[in-house]
């Protein structure tokens, strides 16, 4: 299968007779050439691929091509668990199909899906509660489950259980006997592992990928090429795995485990509480501390932790916890592991930040919580992951700011200066301008921080866009309370309303796709991850330039720093990410070649602030109107039966 990668993009592809329907993208072919061409040549590709592309193809094949001609292991991060679905039971068993036709006899693809320990049910916290006496019917059900799972996977499990049962089954590392557990050889998680050791192909979630990396790769099978999908969130949420937080109720229950009583320890626990709600008051969002924290209560705090820990390596009792002696020293390994742990992140704070973190904190009403957060991890990325792997191809609808590649690659630490860095953009192969409408109203107040009118000016605007559309309409908001005050406005119109903030957010889009012509109100996440196909969505409101919130702490040092290396942070920072996420809300309405309908920005900075000709600049080219009668006329012309029941299309999240 040396070049089987490609054959599958001629004009005479073996999915045509196996596929009836398969359409040949000219765009997915070019997608697949890159692909190859930096998975042999060792390169570093970036591909932005617009909707209706078919890069998951155009990097599978190539990519399992690789893994067969060389007999290495191959891997595929996604950010949501939409896409591994998809690729595992739908993108896979289409692409095995096509190699026996194409080749006779293939080899199966051994791939697997790989999770977190914490998604697999521990057996021995499972048979300790066995042991604490539990008779109920709901117990019974459950433990018949764990006899005939497949997986052990927690979440698979849909019926009854008493609040906070499963969340105590999962394995944790420092919990976990390994090798010396009596339950290891059928232990689901070391089960799983397995599995990933003799596949061809890993999928995994960015987080688990970025833990890897972060954690020596021990997680994970050794793997030689990777594909990051869902780029666009890679980044972050590597950022967000490298932070570390002490939460004081957390540590609390550290106490709570030790083989004797501790009340100093929770004492100077509580009074550290009291004195940071009195310096600080209720906070519950994180907020950022630039100086070291100086607060007399620490140091009793530390001290305390200090001693725990002493007690715990001084204690030499064979059967400490009255467990066996491997879970005795098990148990004491954990606890002063946390505890140490706990001390760190303390002196931490009592050392001050540096130029390269962020100290935050956040006072709730029965807890503190004290993050550290690297301000970037771009060259963590570079030398934990792009240095070490021989190829990786990172791919996205939404990489670029006005068809510039910068503000992405800088995030993860590659320039134009990188020998194996390469970029493709591929436009979408939609029908933007014949079969879309982009309507921005002048009319509008601007919003602000004082009550301009914006949001009940929205309540009328929005009221009368589910009007001319009859229903399928998505709204997305990026406050709550924006959010609250509209669907309070909506109450009475004759279309079903269904709300992330009321319904929750699976349940709200759960019942949009069983409900014709109704409404759907959500927050920042709606923007990404949503794919309703056909009429059902034929509408996508935007009703506020998503603009990053100006007291995030990360925002704040990130802000500093580009000033301090002579950049306006505004546009370096701010402008590219609500750029980004308008392109993802746009990106909610066509979703395939038949889609149609309109987008509704509502902010009219658009045209009063200069960023607003990058913004339309960077969208996907609609027709463009500010007045509502053209956008009525239009919307009659191509739906010829406005408001009457819509086809219903597949969605996922």
């Amino acid at each position: 299968m040396n070049e089987g990668g490609l054959r599958f993009f001629e004009s005479d592809s073996p999915l045509k007779n196996l596929f009836p329907g398969f359409e040949l993208r000219e765009g997915q072919r070019k997608m697949a050439e890159a692909v190859q061409q930096a998975l042999r040549q060792k390169q570093i590709l970036v591909v932005e691929a617009g909707t209706g592309t078919g890069k998951t193809l155009s990097y599978l094949l190539p990519l399992l091509a690789e893994a067969k001609a060389t007999g290495r292991r191959v891997l595929v991060s996604t950010e949501t668990k939409t896409l591994q679905s998809q690729i595992l039971k739908k993108e896979l068993p289409l692409i095995q199909k096509a190699l026996g036709a194409l080749f006779g006899q293939a080899d199966p693809i051994q791939a697997e899906i790989c999770l977190g320990a914490g998604n697999y049910l521990c057996k021995r916290k499972l048979q300790r509660r066995r042991m604490a006496g539990e008779k109920q019917i709901w117990y019974r059900d459950f433990m018949k489950w764990e006899r005939t799972t497949a997986t052990g996977l927690i979440s698979e499990y849909t019926d009854y259980t008493p609040p906070g049962f499963l969340s105590g089954l999962g394995r944790e590392s420092d919990r976990c006997l390994g090798a010396r557990c009596p339950n290891y050889q059928t232990s689901h998680y070391f089960v799983a592992r397995e599995r990933w050791k003799r596949s061809n192909l890993l999928i995994v979630n960015h987080a688990l990928l970025a833990r890897h990396l972060l954690g020596e790769s021990t997680l994970l099978p050794e793997f030689h090429y990777a594909v990051i999908d869902e780029a666009h969130r890679f980044a972050e949420l590597f950022n967000a795995q490298a932070e570390e937080t002490l939460s004081l109720e957390w540590l609390k229950s550290v106490v709570a485990e030790l083989p004797y009583p501790a009340p100093g320890l929770v004492q100077a626990s509580d009074d550290l509480y009291a004195a940071l709600r009195q310096a600080h008051g209720l906070r519950n969002r994180r907020f950022r501390l630039t100086k070291a924290l100086d607060l007399p209560e620490v140091n009793p705090l530390l001290g305390s932790i200090d001693r725990a820990v002493q007690d715990l390596e001084n204690d030499d009792q064979s059967d400490l916890f009255g467990e066996t002696q491997a879970e005795a020293n098990l148990r004491k390994t954990m606890l002063t592991g946390r505890l140490k742990t706990a001390s760190r992140i303390l002196d931490r704070f009592c050392e001050g930040p540096t130029s390269t973190e962020v100290f935050s904190l956040v006072v709730e009403k029965d807890d503190a919580k004290l993050t550290v957060t690297p301000v970037d991890s771009s060259e963590r990325i570079h030398a934990l992951f792009l240095q070490t792997i021989d190829s990786v191809v990172f791919t996205s609808a939404t990489l670029s700011v006005k068809g510039s590649l910068d503000y992405f690659t800088s995030q993860i630490g590659i320039d134009g200066k990188n020998p194996r860095y390469r970029s493709m953009q591929l436009p979408s192969p939609f029908d933007y301008a014949g079969r879309s409408m982009l309507y921005i109203p002048r009319h509008l107040p601007e919003p602000g921080a004082v009550d301009t009118g914006f949001e009940q000016a929205c309540v009328e605007e929005v009221r009368r866009l589910i009007e001319l559309a009859g229903g399928g309409v998505l709204v997305v908001f990026s406050s709550l309370r924006s959010l609250q005050t509209v669907e309070s406005g909506l109450q009475g119109i004759t279309f079903p309303v269904y709300s992330s903030a009321k319904d929750g957010p699976e349940r709200a889009i759960e019942l949009f796709r069983q409900t014709d012509d109704a409404v759907l109100l959500g927050l920042e996440s709606y923007r990404q991850g949503l794919d309703v196909q056909g009429d059902r969505l034929r509408m996508v409101v935007l009703v506020r330039l998503p603009f990053p919130v100006p007291d995030d702490p990360l925002l704040q040092a990130r802000e500093e720093r580009e000033k301090e290396q002579g950049r306006n942070p505004f546009t370096s920072l701010q402008m590219p990410e609500m750029i980004l996420k308008m392109r993802q809300g746009f990106g909610r309405l066509i979703r395939s070649s038949e889609d149609r309908g309109a987008v509704a920005i509502l902010d009219p900075r658009v045209y009063t602030r200069p960023y607003g000709k990058t913004l339309l600049a960077s969208l996907p080219p609609a027709r463009r109107t500010d007045s509502f009668e053209e956008l009525d006329r239009w919307w009659k012309g191509i739906f010829t039966k406005p408001g009457k029941k819509s086809i219903r299309g597949k969605v996922s999240i």
